[in-house]
């Protein structure tokens, strides 16, 4: 019976050696290695395993059983692998024994050749080569260094393949971290107790006229500090500072009427009420409130100045020795509500003070007439081409500005807040000033 040529013809795909059989088949083959090695430490008799074992340690010499331990290891490790087809252990661990195990056969030789017993067989044909390179080149101390770090890292490197051997680094490391933080905290005591001993060795030495064996004290600079304190203490208790402006009336000028139009006469606006003002009973009481409202927060402070205005009055405060601004500014509602006021404005720093500005309403607001702002000295002595009255700031100075200098003027404003005010304002100061030959304004 004839057989069918593609029955006949082999799969060649399945004589092919799939990667983790040549990972297995090379695990086993340097584990067993390594067996051979370990075992001709103590047997001779048999050929092979003397033969392996003598190569072994021509090569590596002294260092060989740990050599061998290593194959035994990686072996094990990648014939595990193979078998289950999955990667237990990365190349650079096998990178990191070799590392080790060269080093250590180096090291060997190199104290070998210094040592004056000397050592026999010391590190081998592969050891010694490397010895004598770098002994050569760098000198046998940076030898012994340079062997001892790759070492000692590459051991640590490998130990980090299993649990286990995270555990064995991870404990020792703990310990010399603590070992090393409790040598620096003797270290600093023994030279706290040395230079308080010391110290008394490089002290100037005592005057002899000193009979109580103190060392003399200058009188006249206590009583220069005693002085800044005293006048430190007294600045900090010295009472609130009243600082009001002085209304500057100034003789308005007859309106000129030589020309086709005649201006206005200011009588015919509103005298002016100058009987409201603010009591000093208020501004005590308040400058005692705002003290005693900070202070129930553990917040340090003096009210050096208040300057009363014709609606709000500004108290200067002065924080105390490690004040922070920040929380004097925290507790704008906390002092709105102990001064029974609607709203604070704070202003920290004000500008050019060493000091917190705090704005209240006043108890009896006074009304700012046009008048008055027209009777004043900032009115009748500004040269503005057009004038226009703001009224007074919250230290009751007069404002004045000029309307040529802002051609683009804004008002806005909440409700009930004086833009109809303001642009009454406006329009009566052009009245009083500038005729229609002069200035004509469209609505």
């Amino acid at each position: 019976m004839a057989m069918s040529r593609r029955a006949g013809v082999l799969k060649v795909g399945t004589l092919k050696l799939e990667r983790w059989d040549l990972i297995g088949f090379l695990g086993f083959l340097v584990g067993v290695y390594g067996l051979l090695v370990l075992v001709g430490q103590f047997v001779s008799d048999v050929m092979v395993v003397s033969g392996v074992t003598q190569a072994t340690v021509e090569g590596l010499g002294r260092v060989a059983p740990l050599a061998a331990m290593a194959a035994v290891l990686i072996g094990g490790a990648a014939l595990a692998a193979g078998t289950r087809r999955q990667p237990s252990i990365d190349i650079t661990y096998v990178v990191a024994a070799a590392v080790f195990v060269v080093a250590l056969a180096a090291m060997t030789d190199l104290a070998a050749r210094t040592s004056e017993r000397g050592l026999s067989l010391g590190g081998g044909l592969i050891g010694g080569g490397i010895a004598s390179v770098v002994r050569t080149r760098i000198g046998d101390v940076a030898g012994y260094i340079i062997f001892s770090v790759a070492a000692v890292s590459s051991l640590a490197y490998g130990l980090t393949a299993s649990p286990w051997g995270t555990k064995a680094i991870s404990r020792p490391g703990r310990i010399v971290i603590r070992s090393i933080r409790l040598a620096g905290g003797q270290s600093a005591r023994l030279f706290a107790s040395a230079n308080s001993r010391a110290r008394p060795w490089f002290t100037p030495p005592v005057r002899a006229d000193d009979a109580s064996g103190r060392r003399p004290v200058s009188h006249e600079a206590d009583a220069v500090s005693d002085d800044v304190k005293s006048s430190e203490s007294d600045a900090w208790e010295q009472k609130t500072f009243i600082r009001t402006a002085e209304p500057a009336a100034a003789e308005v000028p007859p309106p000129d009427d030589s020309g086709r139009w005649g201006l206005p006469s200011i009588d015919l606006l509103s005298a002016t009420d100058t009987s409201v003002e603010v009591s000093e009973d208020e501004i005590v009481s308040k400058a005692a409130t705002i003290e005693e409202t900070l202070a129930s927060f553990n917040v340090k402070v003096k009210v050096a100045e208040a300057v009363p205005g014709p609606v709000v009055t500004q108290y200067l405060v002065q924080p105390g020795p490690g004040v922070k601004v920040a929380r004097i500014t925290a507790l704008a509602n906390d002092l709105a509500l102990k001064l029974a006021a609607r709203s604070v404005r704070l202003e920290a720093p004000v500008p050019g003070q060493p000091y917190v500005g705090l704005e209240t309403p006043n108890d009896d607001p006074a009304t700012v007439t046009l008048r008055q702002v027209m009777e004043s000295e900032a009115w009748v002595a500004s040269d503005a081409q057009i004038k226009i009255a703001l009224g007074k700031d919250v230290a009751g100075h007069v404002r004045v500005v000029d309307l040529a200098r802002m051609p683009h003027l804004l008002i806005a404003g909440a409700t009930g807040s004086g833009k109809s005010v303001c642009l009454t304002a406006l329009i009566t100061g052009l009245i009083f000033t500038k005729s229609p030959d002069d200035l004509q304004l469209i609505l």
